[in-house]
C-alpha cells in the first residue's frame, strides 16, 4: 500500500486530542454532501423540464419539416416526392399549408395562423391526445373541422358543443389586385369547430388545424405548399435519413429535425442548465473552504510528525501527499454520499412525486419532472473532486 495514502487514512477522523479539526473535517463532509446533492437535483428538473418540453413539441411537430430556403410557398417536384417516399426509414410524407388568417367567432376576432394537414398527419403526431374536446366526428375518426388551440378558443369564447355557430376564416386573396373591390381582397370561409386542443402555449394561442384541402381552398393555393412534413419508424436512422433528404431536394430547401425546428429553445435551456451548473459549482468552491481549513490545522497540529517522516528518510513530496490524500478522502466520502441522496431523492421524485409544481392545477403535470442523466452525474462527479483536490493543495505549499 502506497504510505502516504496509508498514513493519510490513519490520521483521517482519527481519534485523539483534535476534536476541533474532526469536527472541521466532518462539516466539509456535510458542506460537500449538500452542494453535490444540490446539483443532482437541479440538473436532473432542468433535464425533466427539457424532456417535457420536448415531448410537447413531439406531439405536435413531424420528425422533419421541409421548407424553402427562399420564398413561403413553393411547388414540390413530384418525382422528388417519390425519392422521398423510398428512402429507408420514412413512414409518411405529408403536404402542409400555413398561412395567417383573422378567424371570427360571433362576435369576437382573433389573428392567428390555419395549418392544413391531412388527416393521416393529424394521427402520425400526437395532437389528438392533448384533446380537451373532441367533436362527434374526431369521434368517428374523421377530420373535416377546425381543430383548435385552447388560447384561440379561450379568446373567442367559442362553444364547440353549439352546431350553428361556424368559425369564420378570413385570408389574404393571393389573386387580388390593387383595382380589386374590398371584399376580393379577403378570401372567407365558414368551418365548423370539431375540437380544441391544449398542448403549450406557443401552439396553443397560434393555430387552427383545418384539413388540407380546405387549406388549399382558403389560400386559393391548389398545387402549393409551405412545407413537407416527414414522418419515420421508431427504429429508423433519423441522421442517415436527413442526409438522404437533402441530397433530393439540393440546397434550395432547409431539412430540420425536431431540435432544429426549435433550436433557440433548447440552446437556451441547455445554456440555462449549465449557467446553474457552475453558479452551484462555486458554492463548492466555498464549502471547499472547509477542507483547506481542516487541512492547514492537521498540518499544524502534525509537525512532530513530519520532523519524525524526514528523519526517517521521506520525501518532502510523499510527506505533502499525506494530507492532500486526507483531504481528498473528505471531498470523496461528501461526493458520493451526495451523488447517493441525491439520486435517492431524484428517483423518489419520479415514483412518488414528493414536490407538488404551484398551481398544478393549471399544468398538464402536476409534480415537478425529473429525468436523471448519467453525463450530469459524471459532470458533477469530477467536478466535486477537481475542487476538493486543489483544495486540498493549498495548505501543502507551508510544508517545508
Amino acid at each position: 500500500m502506497n504510505v502516504a495514502s496509508f498514513i493519510s487514512k490513519r490520521y483521517l477522523f482519527s481519534k485523539g486530542n483534535r476534536q476541533a479539526i474532526n469536527i472541521i473535517s466532518w462539516i466539509s463532509v456535510v458542506a460537500i454532501v449538500v452542494s453535490t446533492m444540490s446539483l443532482v437535483i437541479v440538473l436532473s428538473v432542468f433535464n425533466g423540464f427539457q424532456a417535457l418540453i420536448g415531448t410537447l413539441y413531439s406531439d405536435f411537430d413531424a420528425d422533419f419539416l421541409i421548407q424553402a430556403k427562399v420564398g413561403k410557398y413553393f411547388e414540390p417536384r413530384r418525382e422528388d416526392i417519390s425519392k422521398i417516399k423510398k428512402i429507408i426509414g420514412i413512414e409518411y410524407c405529408g403536404e402542409v399549408i400555413e398561412e395567417s388568417a383573422l378567424l371570427k367567432f360571433d362576435e369576437k376576432q382573433f389573428y392567428g395562423t390555419i395549418k392544413g394537414i391531412s388527416e393521416e398527419q393529424l394521427k402520425k403526431t400526437n395532437i389528438l391526445s392533448h384533446l380537451i374536446y373532441e367533436g362527434k366526428n374526431l369521434e368517428k375518426g374523421i377530420f373535416n373541422e377546425a381543430l383548435l388551440g385552447q388560447g384561440i378558443a379561450a379568446s373567442l369564447s367559442v362553444q364547440p358543443e353549439n352546431p350553428f355557430q361556424a368559425l369564420v376564416v378570413y385570408t389574404p386573396n393571393q389573386n387580388s389586385s390593387i383595382n380589386s373591390r374590398p371584399e376580393e381582397l379577403l378570401n372567407t370561409r365558414q368551418i365548423g369547430v370539431g375540437g380544441v386542443f391544449s398542448l403549450q402555449q406557443e401552439f396553443d394561442s397560434k393555430y387552427v388545424l383545418v384539413p388540407l384541402e380546405l387549406a388549399k381552398e382558403i389560400t386559393g393555393k391548389e398545387n402549393e405548399l409551405t412545407a413537407l412534413e416527414i414522418f419515420v419508424y421508431k427504429d429508423a436512422d433519423e441522421k442517415k435519413v436527413q442526409k438522404e433528404l437533402v441530397e433530393i431536394l439540393g440546397n434550395k430547401f432547409t431539412v430540420k429535425n425536431k431540435y432544429q425546428q426549435h433550436e433557440f429553445v433548447f440552446k437556451i435551456m441547455q445554456a440555462e442548465k449549465w449557467a446553474v451548473f457552475f453558479i452551484l459549482s462555486f458554492i463548492i468552491i466555498i464549502a471547499a473552504f472547509n477542507i483547506t481549513g481542516s487541512t492547514t490545522m492537521l498540518i499544524i497540529e502534525k509537525q512532530k510528525d513530519i520532523h519524525i517522516f524526514k528523519s526517517l528518510g521521506m520525501n518532502l513530496s510523499t510527506i505533502k501527499n499525506i494530507f492532500v490524500f486526507n483531504g481528498f478522502r473528505i471531498t470523496l466520502l461528501g461526493s458520493i454520499v451526495g451523488l447517493f441522496i441525491g439520486l435517492l431523492i431524484c428517483l423518489a421524485q419520479i415514483q412518488l412525486g414528493l414536490i407538488k409544481l404551484s398551481g398544478s392545477d393549471s399544468f398538464i403535470i402536476k409534480y415537478y419532472p425529473v429525468q436523471i442523466n448519467i453525463i450530469d452525474l459524471l459532470a458533477v462527479f469530477f467536478t466535486v473532486l477537481v475542487i476538493g483536490w486543489v483544495s486540498s493543495r493549498i495548505p501543502i505549499r507551508g510544508i517545508k
